[in-house]
């Protein structure tokens, strides 16, 4: 699929933080272990079988993070032990990715060089991940990527 510009309401997410995902992003996968350990406390699912990664700048230091969540309604707070986050609502230019997880990185290549060939431009929010996990993993699963745009 090729990228396209959708706009979005804000998605207000409760999960796990990884803060140390910049220079560890191996630690990530720590976090969705910590996330699954827990969902079970979240009682307020928007659409149960969908998950969220989160590329973020926490709040008061700028510093990257990374979160991995589920959608909870507006106003819903996050259970003792989880973080929340909210995505602002805005344009994004989103890419449906086929292929392995370890392919991921190449859904990111081929969003920033569709905003270079279109001119699109990068604006400051969260960058995230979208997982449905009704499909199978394995070297077709998809994974829908937002960039914030302009």
């Amino acid at each position: 699929m090729n990228p396209e510009i959708v706009v979005t309401q804000d998605i207000h997410l409760v999960g796990v933080e990884c803060s140390e995902a910049d220079a560890k992003p191996y630690l990530i996968m720590n976090a969705w272990f910590a996330l699954c350990a827990r969902i079970s406390a979240v009682t307020e699912l928007v659409e149960p079988h969908v998950l969220y990664g989160a590329w973020h700048r926490t709040p008061g230091t700028g510093q990257p993070g990374y979160l991995v969540g589920v959608q909870v309604p507006a106003g819903a707070g996050a259970p003792d032990g989880l973080d929340a986050l909210t995505i602002p609502a805005g344009r994004y230019v989103r890419l449906a990715h086929r292929g392995g997880m370890h392919a991921v990185g190449q859904g990111y290549e081929r969003i920033m060089a569709w905003m270079r060939e279109s001119g699109a431009t990068h604006r400051e929010g969260p960058t995230f991940e979208v997982y449905d996990t009704r499909q199978p993993i394995d070297d077709d699963y998809a994974v829908s990527i937002y960039e914030p745009i302009a």
